[in-house]
C-alpha cells in the first residue's frame, strides 16, 4: 500500500509565513508483521528576508508492527529529521533531531 499527503499550514503569527509540507510513505504487510518507510519535506511558502527564516525540514521515518495476537502488536521505529536554516546559528550547528519509539496497539 502507498500513501501520500500534501499539507498547508497558516500560522497565528502573522510575520511567519505560511507551510506546507508533503508526506510519501509506503507499506508492506505480511502475516504477522507490517513495515514501513515514510519520507516528508516542509518548507515555508513563500520566502522570507533571514532574519525570519523559517527552517526547511526533511524527515525519514522508518518503522513496523508485529502482531502478538489477532488485537495486539507490538510497535517500534526510528525517525530522523534534519532542519535546514539559512541564517547560521553561531552556538549550535546541530540542526538534525532522531527519535526512536517503542510501543503497543490495541485494536477493537
Amino acid at each position: 500500500m502507498e500513501a501520500a499527503d500534501v499539507s498547508k499550514a497558516q500560522g497565528a503569527t502573522p510575520a511567519l509565513a505560511a507551510r506546507e509540507g508533503a508526506v510519501v510513505g509506503v507499506s508492506y504487510s505480511v502475516k504477522k508483521f507490517t513495515g514501513r518507510v515514510a519520507a516528508s519535506a516542509d518548507r515555508a511558502e513563500i520566502d522570507r528576508s533571514p532574519s525570519v527564516a523559517d527552517p526547511t525540514a526533511y524527515a525519514l521515518d522508518v518503522g513496523g508492527a508485529y502482531n502478538i495476537s489477532r488485537n495486539i502488536a507490538l510497535t517500534g521505529g526510528v525517525k530522523y529529521k534534519i532542519e535546514r536554516e539559512q541564517l547560521a546559528t553561531f552556538r549550535d550547528q546541530r540542526r538534525d533531531s532522531q527519535a526512536v519509539y517503542v510501543g503497543t496497539a490495541f485494536k477493537f
